[in-house]
C-alpha cells in the first residue's frame, strides 16, 4: 500500500505486475507536521483501492486507526483526490486572498486572522453540520444586487488571481443559493468578467 493521495492505486502498478498485492491507503486529512498526524489521523475516514488482499491490508489498518473506510473506483480515484485538495487545500486559499482584501482595507495579517478566526470556524461547523446549502449566507443567499457589484468593483483594485476567484467562487455559489433562474441570472451578470460598474 501507499498513501499518496494524487498518485492512485496504479502507483505500484510494476510490483503489481511482479505478483504483488497493490492498493493506496489514503487518510483524507491534513497532516502539515508528524505531530498533527499523530493527533489528526485516529478517527479520520481513509480512502482505499487496490487488489483484494491489499484492500484486506487497508480495512485493517483503517480500524487499528478507529477509522472510516472509503472505497473509491480506482477509475475515479483523481476526481476524489480533486475532491480532497479544494476542501482542504483551497480552503487556506480562500482565507489567504480574504487576508489580502482585509490588509487592502488596512487591517494587519494577524489582526485579519484573528478577527476572521472565529467566523471561519462557524462557517466550518455549519458545513459539516447542515451542508453547503443550508450553511450558505451572505450577498448571494440574499440575491443583494447591490452588494455583488459594489464588491466587484472594489475587486477591480486588487490583485486579478482574487478578482478572478472571487468572481468564479460566486458563479459556482449560485446553483445552490436557492435563487429564481431570473435572479441568479442578475448576479452573473455581475459576477461575469470583465466587469461593467
Amino acid at each position: 500500500l501507499h498513501t499518496c493521495g494524487a498518485a492512485g492505486p496504479g502507483a505500484l502498478d510494476t510490483l503489481r505486475q511482479a505478483g504483488n498485492a497493490t492498493g493506496v491507503f489514503h487518510p483524507l486529512q491534513t497532516v502539515p507536521s508528524p505531530q498533527a498526524g499523530i493527533q489528526s489521523l485516529p478517527g479520520s475516514t481513509f480512502a482505499y483501492a487496490g487488489d483484494p488482499r491489499a484492500v484486506e491490508w487497508a480495512l485493517e489498518l483503517t480500524a487499528a486507526l478507529d477509522g472510516h473506510p472509503l472505497a473509491v473506483d480506482p477509475a475515479r480515484w483523481t476526481l476524489y483526490h480533486a475532491a480532497a485538495v479544494m476542501a482542504c487545500n483551497y480552503q487556506a486559499t480562500l482565507v489567504h486572498a480574504a487576508l489580502e482584501l482585509m490588509q487592502s482595507a488596512g487591517i494587519t495579517s494577524r489582526d485579519a486572522l484573528a478577527a476572521l478566526a472565529p467566523i471561519i470556524k462557524a462557517t466550518t461547523q455549519n458545513l459539516i453540520d447542515h451542508g453547503p446549502a443550508q450553511a450558505l449566507t451572505g450577498p448571494i443567499r440574499r440575491g443583494d444586487t447591490g452588494t455583488l457589484r459594489a464588491h466587484m468593483a472594489a475587486l477591480q483594485n486588487t490583485s486579478p488571481e482574487t478578482l478572478h476567484l472571487y468572481s468564479t467562487a460566486g458563479l459556482r455559489t449560485l446553483p445552490f443559493a436557492g435563487l429564481s433562474p431570473e435572479k441568479a441570472e442578475k448576479l452573473a451578470d455581475i459576477l461575469r468578467l470583465p466587469f461593467e460598474p
